[in-house]
């Protein structure tokens, strides 16, 4: 199958209309504009030191060359030559003014990528934006920041700029010394990464560069960082074998046979992100938040301020952790937001969520994520009205239940068909207002009450809030990686001040040895609330009894290599051992998210989708729409993977 007929994924389409993508440029990209390869730009160079050194040694370089060792080769050459004459040779050949962009260059230059981030010196990317767009190097941290702040496009030159010989940098080594050495750079590099799904072009599976991305990606943000993809040469059975390998590190690789199918794809990726999205009772726009990094992108609340009207169809979307915008008020009364605004955070803002400090009363919670939300949000605004619940998701969740008690009653006229829909925790809060507000929910509607579809809920508690109180979670790793004031334990630290996390601890309901978890001996030196633990347990036993599985629906990610259980529940601190399952999201295991009482289960769908996904997936969001129409759906499985 040729590039431009694969199918693109639609949450990648969206991300690149949104502005959202950061494309990696290579070699590649430079070699099909005319410019050298690095073969023919290191044997240039040495052609060039040979005149200079007449003793070079040139059989080892050689052979380094054949070996593929081309950034030690410049490195070596740059050493003999001195700095000024290598940077002589190396500008002589990249900065030749006859040389134009590609077709290629020009047709990324059409995008609005949110930055492109290359590993060439010369000046192509530029000339072919006409200069629009700006350009920061290793150096520029401070600049780096600044684009990221404004949410403007740039380029990213993180080996250099061939018009700053000072900024060239040869080897992978010395990238990684730099961001080492540099920790501004090192956390808006990151920050970058943490935010924007990835598109690679001009690199090859046995670039150095393009290895050290990814091994820098995955290592700080796992399979649970933003989406990565590849455009590759497939040319024999060792480059399919290389693209599984990749896609076990969650890298989508778009193979190709000939170059000419790369601006084809690119042209039909334009064609595409530029038209319209298709047609919904209301887009969601993009948020204007001053000083943001557009990181919070929000749901709208309802346009009009009106209740709704009787016999209105109404869906209230709960959101899960993390899913809801979380901002502190400043002394000037103006809301400065905190989650998810990726500069604060690396400039240390995560300190401001933690519950015990004197300010945490002052964070509020006013608007919902669309990027956890938007595809499932925009499908159900197509055929009823939509209400978007945002909460402070760090809270006790009997205490979020109370606001959206009260929310409904402001929002909900008797006789509105209401249904609620929950992503991922937020069917816990969803739980915890029918446990304690079920009178509220009947005389809402009825005798026919309303539908509760759960989306990848851990009813039974999940191994990640462990993981996450112990700071082991790939979350805190990857904001203690972008953090410039603290470490990785003082966001642990941060999290272990919410309520709602202990709340979510693995219950001893479906296994007896876990209610160790709630001890505070279990978790030896790492220090966690013995009377969050103790209120958690009380709060798993008080939400029990909150099933209905006349009106209650389960969809549940699948096939996604999940945390199940721990050897040994009294010994956290002792090095403990995980035991997987492919039956669960990534987050939530199966057993942790089936519901069932007096003998009736709830009934439960399954998506290939990971738990983050739940509420993006457009074929998860299109299944809803059909259980809240039809009370079923036959466009989900009714069995996991492995049961099939």
């Amino acid at each position: 199958m040729k590039l431009v007929d694969q199918t693109l994924d639609p949450f990648f389409i969206a991300q690149v209309r949104n502005r959202r993508c950061v494309l990696f440029a290579g070699a590649g990209l430079s070699a099909g504009a005319g410019f050298p390869s690095w073969v023919q730009l290191v044997q240039g160079v040495a052609q060039a030191a040979r005149q200079q050194v007449p003793d070079l040694k040139t059989a080892g370089l050689d052979a380094l060359v054949a070996k593929g060792e081309l950034p030690e080769v410049a490195a070596y050459l740059r050493g003999t030559m001195g700095v000024d004459a290598f940077h002589a040779a190396l500008s002589a050949r990249l900065q030749q003014q006859d040389v134009a962009p590609s077709a290629l260059h020009q047709l990324i230059a059409r995008f609005q990528f949110r930055a492109i981030v290359t590993t060439n010196f010369d000046p192509l990317i530029e000339r072919a934006s006409g200069g629009l767009l700006p350009v920061a190097t290793q150096v520029d941290a401070k600049d780096l920041a600044r684009y990221l702040a404004e949410d403007t496009p740039f380029v990213f030159k993180v080996h250099g700029d061939i018009a700053r010989p000072e900024t060239i940098i040869l080897t992978s080594d010395e990238f990684a010394r730099a961001m080492v050495d540099n920790k501004v750079l090192k956390s808006a590099f990151n920050a970058l990464l943490l935010t924007s799904p990835l598109l690679f072009v001009g690199y090859s599976h046995s670039d150095k560069d393009f290895d050290l991305f990814l091994r820098e990606n995955v290592q700080v943000f796992g399979h649970e960082g933003a989406r990565r993809y590849a455009l590759m040469q497939a040319l024999d059975e060792r480059d399919t074998i290389l693209q599984d390998l990749l896609k076990e590190k969650s890298v989508t690789v778009l193979p190709y046979a000939q170059h000419a199918e790369v601006p084809a794809f690119f042209e039909r990726l334009l064609q595409t992100t530029q038209a319209p999205a298709g047609k919904v009772t209301r887009k969601l726009p993009r948020a204007a938040l001053p000083g943001s990094l557009q990181n919070d992108r929000v749901v709208p609340a309802r346009a009009s301020t009106a209740r709704a009207r009787p016999g209105a169809r109404l869906a209230v979307v709960i959101p899960g952790m993390l899913g809801s915008q979380l901002a502190v008020r400043e002394k000037s009364g103006e809301d400065k937001s905190i989650w998810l605004n990726v500069l604060r955070l690396v400039m240390g803002a995560m300190s401001e969520l933690d519950m015990t400090a004197p300010h945490a009363r002052r964070v509020s919670a006013p608007r919902m994520l669309a990027q956890f939300s938007e595809p499932l949000v925009n499908a159900l605004a197509a055929g009823r009205e939509v209400l978007p619940f945002p909460y402070d998701w760090r809270l006790d969740y009997r205490q979020n239940a109370a606001r959206l008690s009260e929310f409904l009653e402001r929002e909900c006229a008797n006789g509105t068909h209401c249904d609620l829909v929950a992503i991922n925790e937020g069917g816990l809060l969803a739980r915890a207002f029918l446990a304690d507000y079920r009178g509220d929910w009947r005389r809402l509607h009825g005798d026919r009450g309303g539908r509760v579809v759960m989306l990848g809920t851990a009813h039974h508690g999940t191994f990640q809030a462990v993981l996450t109180l112990l700071g082991e979670d790939s979350l805190t790793k990857a904001l203690g990686k972008i953090d410039l004031k603290h470490r990785r334990e003082d966001i642990r630290r941060v999290f272990a001040s919410f309520p709602s996390l202990y709340q979510m601890l693995p219950s001893p309901r479906l296994n007896a040895a876990w209610r160790a978890l709630y001890e505070r001996k279990s978790w030896g030196a790492c220090e966690v609330s013995a009377e969050l633990l103790a209120d958690g347990l009380k709060f798993q036993e008080e939400i029990a009894e909150a099933i209905d599985p006349d009106r209650m629906v389960a969809v549940l990610g699948d096939g996604q290599s999940t945390v199940v259980s721990v050897d040994n529940p009294e010994r956290l601190d002792q090095h403990p051992q995980w035991a997987m399952t492919s039956e669960g999201d990534g987050t939530v295991a199966h057993p942790c998210a089936r519901l069932e009482k007096g003998g009736r289960t709830v009934p439960t769908y399954y998506a290939p989708v990971d738990h983050g996904t739940l509420g993006t997936d457009a074929a998860v969001a299109r299944a809803v729409v059909d259980i809240l129409d039809r009370g079923t759906t036959t466009l989900l499985a009714t069995a996991p993977q492995v049961a099939r």
